[in-house]
């Protein structure tokens, strides 16, 4: 029987899969989706232990409004009020799906324990704290840093010398490669993506174990160049977008 990957978690949206985001501490990622034909944008949290989720579409964001964080049961989103005025920004925030506060002028930078850290309009840091819904002046500390469990590929492009042994590797599989190529090596796996076509790319990711291929699937297509991070490893999981559109979780 051939092995194959064990298939953890799968959902289609239909709208675009624009970025995401992850909480290290709690075992959560945040999608950004976006529609392009109405200039919708929803938000989907995923619990990267029990898989449970949630989607909600906030209706105080826009098109240029964007996701920073996630921490926990908060979701962080920067808020411009539109093309025109690029340099105000407020900072969303959200707590399942509910809008906890919104504060005006302020950039966030990072959630250190319950405070969110980040710089107001005199350029000086504040913090808000979310146990008591509080911003006040914020005195620059040691960030604790939790173990990273996100690990990204390697890219290599054609002309780059490393990329001549991915070939050959992959060539013995039976996979002509062009292009560039992504590669990333856990304790049982290798894992690479690659680009097949000209001028026009499909691009596709597979994984290997002990000299068998577990998966192999194609990600996207209709690609006109290369975009980097197309997977990542969190701790034992493979995680990647199909399409733009399919979250997929695997078990390494």
């Amino acid at each position: 029987m051939k092995p194959v990957l064990s298939h953890f978690f799968s959902k289609l949206f239909d709208k675009l899969i624009w970025q995401i985001r992850f909480d290290q501490r709690y075992d959560r990622l945040c999608l950004e989706l976006r529609g392009e034909k109405d200039l919708t944008l929803e938000y989907f949290v995923l619990d990267l232990n029990s898989f449970s989720h949630h989607k909600w579409a906030p209706a105080e964001v826009n098109w240029w409004s964007g996701l920073v964080g996630i921490h926990g049961e908060y979701v962080f989103v920067s808020n411009y009020p539109g093309q025109d005025n690029p340099g105000s920004v407020s900072l969303g925030i959200y707590e399942r799906g509910e809008q906890l506060d919104e504060i005006e002028n302020f950039q966030f930078h990072h959630v250190q324990e319950q405070f969110v850290v980040g710089v107001g309009e005199d350029l000086k840091t504040y913090a808000y704290d979310l146990s008591q819904k509080q911003l006040k002046a914020y005195e620059i500390s040691d960030e604790i840093v939790h173990q990273d469990k996100m690990v990204f590929p390697s890219l290599y492009m054609a002309d780059d010398p490393s990329f001549d042994t991915i070939r050959e590797f992959m060539s013995t599989m039976g996979v002509v490669v062009s292009l560039a190529a992504e590669y990333l090596e856990t304790k049982d796996h290798v894992i690479f993506s690659y680009y097949k076509g000209k001028e026009i790319y499909s691009r596709f990711i597979i994984v290997v174990k002990e000299g068998e291929v577990v998966l192999h699937v194609q990600m996207d297509q209709d690609m006109k160049g290369v975009s980097t991070e197309s997977f990542l490893t969190y701790q034992n999981l493979l995680i990647f977008a199909e399409n733009r559109q399919t979250l997929q979780v695997y078990e390494l």
